[in-house]
């Protein structure tokens, strides 16, 4: 049994590493273990437990892979099984949920430590790209005029005709940054009624900064659970209690951000 387990939370932390340098779950066909060289790159035994029998493995797939195994009534991203010393797979395989039964000995394969840390990866690019838009009206004469650049602070640039998205030139004022701008993509998208740019109607500040910087589509617009990277634009309400709206005593203020988790706007949220 010791071997076994063993052997069984090698392949785990193998899966989880997987994860953690790639964003993404192995997988083969059928059941076996992933031992391949361009997926786990584990010796051939780790296929079988300590009775010679094959385990079996399982993770979940599409946008929610992570949390697509239940295990003992817990989201994972996957299990891997041994029939156990008695040889007989007592526990039913209906996936994707797993209860265990019998002598079978069951190892989960949880990646929510890893996936917080891809998602803090691909959020530190995106707020860098954040900064890059600011640089587009910091120290730019975005107005035209003769006056000194920057002239109107941090307010969302207002054109005299809808062109560009995000608009840069032909401005009736001098913006000495972006996330003003930015704050008025997201509102106008959600509804708000604020000037509308040269966007594509719907256009948020996410779709705006993949297109624009051209990001991998969809590695920058989802974290790891599948849902779409949120934008904290100045006015904009939280879904906490109250629908608190963002300002910048708030720590979603300006910032990309995941739900977490719970997928819902708070204290598991990650920020960068």
């Amino acid at each position: 049994v010791a071997e076994t387990e063993r052997r069984m939370d090698e392949i785990a932390a193998k899966t989880r590493a997987f994860y953690r340098n790639t964003g993404s779950l192995p997988t083969v066909t059928g059941t076996a273990v992933p031992t391949d060289a361009n997926l786990l790159d584990m010796e051939q035994k780790f296929r079988l437990d300590d009775w010679g029998q094959p385990l079996r493995y399982y993770v979940g797939t599409g946008a929610q892979a992570i949390i697509g195994i239940s295990v003992d009534g817990k989201n994972v991203a996957g299990v891997i099984i041994s029939n156990g010393p008695n040889q007989t797979a007592d526990t039913a395989t209906v996936v994707p949920t797993f209860t265990l039964a019998g002598d079978d000995i069951m190892v989960p394969i949880n990646v929510s430590q890893e996936a917080i840390e891809v998602a803090l990866d691909e959020l530190k690019v995106l707020q860098a790209k954040v900064k890059a838009i600011n640089a587009l009206y910091e120290g730019v004469d975005n107005g035209g005029t003769t006056s000194n650049p920057d002239d109107d602070s941090c307010v969302a640039a207002t054109p005299t005709t809808a062109t560009g998205c995000p608009p840069v030139a032909g401005l009736t004022n001098d913006p000495n940054c972006g996330t003003a701008t930015l704050d008025a993509i997201e509102l106008e998208a959600q509804g708000a009624g604020l000037a509308i740019y040269g966007c594509t109607a719907g256009t948020y500040v996410l779709d705006l900064v993949i297109s624009y910087y051209s990001l991998a589509d969809p590695t920058y617009r989802t974290d790891p659970w599948g849902r779409a990277y949120q934008w904290g634009a100045n006015g904009r309400l939280t879904y906490t209690p109250g629908g608190t709206a963002i300002d910048n005593t708030q720590r979603w203020y300006h910032k990309f951000y995941s739900w977490g988790p719970n997928a819902t706007d708070d204290t598991d949220d990650i920020i960068p």
